[in-house]
């Protein structure tokens, strides 16, 4: 599943590749870069794509911004955090910063982008990354594109 990408320029850290396009001047790219976890997003990688996308709004470079994993989206938040071993109190704090701080920092950052964020699905967009589809502009989707909240369950 995983295919190469990384053109000329773009920076690569927190599993995420992005970059300005040269052939499409304009158009900052954010690609989602697990592809071990079928692109599951953690604390890293959220907070990564909330500093490119407010970074980004005070670039005259910048006039939209194209967010995508790829072959497959995201998978979901990025969960193996809980499987190493730690104290309540420690857990606690994983869950605090990474949901109530990290996550609706990078959500936050999205939903207020003065740049129109343009999300692009192939595969499956579940969980976090549905709700990144969410609050993008616009919604470009596969014929295979899937989604799914497993939070909620349909009745």
């Amino acid at each position: 599943m995983s295919e190469p990408f990384e053109p000329t320029g773009y920076k690569t850290e927190d599993q995420l590749i992005w970059g300005m396009r040269a052939s499409h001047p304009g158009l900052l790219e954010i690609k989602i870069h697990n592809p071990k976890k079928m692109n599951a997003i953690g604390t890293p990688p959220e907070r990564k794509i909330a500093e490119i996308v407010k970074a980004a709004q005070t670039d005259d470079n910048v006039k939209v911004i194209l967010l995508h994993g790829g072959s497959f989206f995201s998978s979901g938040n990025d969960l193996s955090m809980f499987a190493k071993p730690m104290t309540d109190e420690e857990r606690q704090h994983v869950m605090v910063t990474g949901v109530k701080v990290v996550m609706v920092d990078m959500l936050m950052a999205m939903n207020t982008s003065i740049k129109p964020i343009v999300c692009v699905v192939r595969g499956a967009a579940i969980g976090i990354g549905f709700t990144l589809t969410a609050h993008s502009t616009f919604l470009y989707c596969s014929p295979e594109a899937k989604f799914m909240t497993p939070f909620m369950k349909s009745s």
